[in-house]
């Protein structure tokens, strides 16, 4: 889960003590001193799920594929 920009900007405005944050709070308020964080987590996430849905992408074409073949046999 990604902060809105309306959490993001009151946790970067944030100048009160980091220790009255909840720990969720003090995660995010650290993460966003990270340049670009939440969308290099975006990119490992599909990085790490990029193979699994090129496999899951043939299947369906396979099905697809072999569902239109046999609906040209049948009409023939």
């Amino acid at each position: 889960m990604v902060p809105t920009k309306e959490e993001e900007d009151k946790l970067y405005g944030f100048k009160g003590d980091t220790n009255d944050l909840g720990s969720a709070e003090k995660f995010v308020k650290a993460i966003l001193s990270v340049r670009f964080a939440f969308l290099r987590a975006e990119a490992m996430l599909y990085q790490g799920t990029f193979v699994d849905e090129v496999i899951h992408l043939k299947s369906s074409f396979s099905m697809l594929e072999e569902a239109c073949k046999r609906m040209n046999v049948g009409t023939i």
